[in-house]
């Protein structure tokens, strides 16, 4: 097929022929700008699509969480023990397996609340008035929250009615070291000045310095009890004074030498290898 032969901007003159006039690079061009739209909309159909499944997926989980706390709230057998179901399961003239049917709990529920009232105390809600039974925190950690059953509510609805009622702000506390009433800015604050903060941390009673001898108030620091009453004396206390004091026998040949520092205990690298050997061999 001649070049008068090919009809020029069609397909098969500038792929098969490739034909470089430029009808033909006008067709190729339009051509390749349509393959990327094609391909551009296929991407965004399938994003869409992804986007669809995702929305819908959490939809219908959010669905079920909702369907789950309405189920626990109308739900008769979760929740707080109430009085009555209490001295159910004080009773002694029945099993534990009656019980459970009775309250239309489980039997490990019914097991474990029976533990609890052992250790319980009987004490007086103290926004309602009526009568529960005061069951220690399991953990430390429930104990620090402010869990309920310490002896003062009956339940999470009279411990929050109390705060609203008395205008209770979770951040006042009271200092340990003074006493005083302040504002924490953090969960875990204790104290309410650095004042009172120096004066905790001192936890010993005024001892003599090691270095100079003069009183001091010891600390607690990260490595322990401070024993020098200031960085002055504790770095002379480092330093060796003479070199008598820093004579020491070798650990390889027995010879007395001045070390160079305090962690040096051979005289040469030769006794340090002796030494080594001497532990190798003692080990093997």
């Amino acid at each position: 097929m001649t070049t008068k032969e090919i009809e020029h901007g069609t397909f098969y003159a500038w792929r098969y022929a490739r034909c470089e006039c430029d009808t033909c690079k006008v067709a190729k061009a339009r051509s390749r700008q349509k393959s990327r739209d094609r391909s551009r909309r296929s991407s965004m159909n399938r994003s869409a699509e992804t986007y669809h499944d995702l929305r819908e997926y959490h939809r219908r989980r959010r669905a079920e969480w909702w369907e789950k706390q309405r189920r626990m709230i109308q739900n008769p057998r979760v929740g707080h023990w109430t009085d009555a179901e209490d001295r159910i399961v004080l009773r002694d003239d029945i099993t534990t397996r009656e019980k459970a049917a009775m309250l239309q709990r489980g039997y490990s529920s019914v097991l474990n609340r029976m533990h609890d009232l052992s250790r319980a105390e009987r004490a007086t809600c103290k926004e309602c008035g009526s009568g529960f039974w005061k069951i220690p925190a399991k953990t430390d950690t429930a104990a620090r929250n402010g869990f309920y059953s310490r002896g003062l509510f009956c339940s999470l609805e009279c411990a929050y009615a109390n705060r609203r009622r008395e205008g209770y702000d979770r951040n006042k506390r009271q200092c340990i070291q003074c006493g005083s009433e302040f504002r924490a800015r953090t969960p875990e604050s204790k104290l309410c000045s650095r004042r009172c903060y120096r004066e905790h941390k001192v936890i010993h009673p005024p001892t003599a310095c090691e270095a100079c001898g003069a009183l001091f108030k010891p600390q607690m620091t990260r490595r322990g009890v401070t024993r020098f009453c200031s960085t002055s004396c504790a770095g002379a206390a480092r330093r060796w004074k003479s070199a008598e004091e820093r004579k020491r026998r070798c650990a390889g040949c027995g010879r007395v030498f001045v070390p160079k520092d305090g962690r040096t205990k051979n005289c040469s690298r030769e006794c340090g290898s002796k030494s080594r050997l001497k532990k190798l061999g003692a080990h093997a």
